[in-house]
């Protein structure tokens, strides 16, 4: 039997041209971008999307409405507006009563005799009754 030895570089180089014989076309463009997926993967992808966010209670994103003067932003400010307006009624209705609260105390003031030994160690030219 005679014996033929095949250099290395020979087996590597047919091992390559097999290997491109056989590879589909789309693995050669190294560079290229992916082509799109079909119209039908998309609409799967959207309702997908849809059903999840559906489940987690969030709104469908409007990707046009960004910035100041979006639509969301508007929303927002006008919530936080309401809130503090009806934190501030709140305030001031608080601050009503303690206003009145303490002209009654005031007005009562007068009226009510200063007790003649209330326990505090008051020096006599300080307290009320004195002359």
């Amino acid at each position: 039997m005679i014996e033929r030895r095949i250099p290395s570089w020979l087996r590597v180089a047919a091992a390559a041209l097999i290997f491109i014989a056989f590879a589909p076309e789309a693995s050669f463009a190294v560079g290229d971008p992916p082509p799109p997926p079909p119209n039908e993967v998309l609409q799967q992808r959207a309702a997908a999307a849809e059903r999840i966010r559906a489940l987690m209670g969030r709104p469908k994103p409007a990707h046009d409405d960004i910035g100041a003067d979006s639509g969301g932003e508007i929303k927002r400010l006008r919530e936080r507006n309401e809130e503090l307006e009806n934190e501030n009624a709140c305030l001031r209705r608080e601050n009503l009563a303690l206003r009145t609260e303490i002209d009654e105390l005031k007005a009562r003031l007068p009226t009510v005799p200063p007790s003649a030994d209330d326990g505090l160690d008051v020096p006599e030219f300080l307290r009320r009754t004195a002359p």
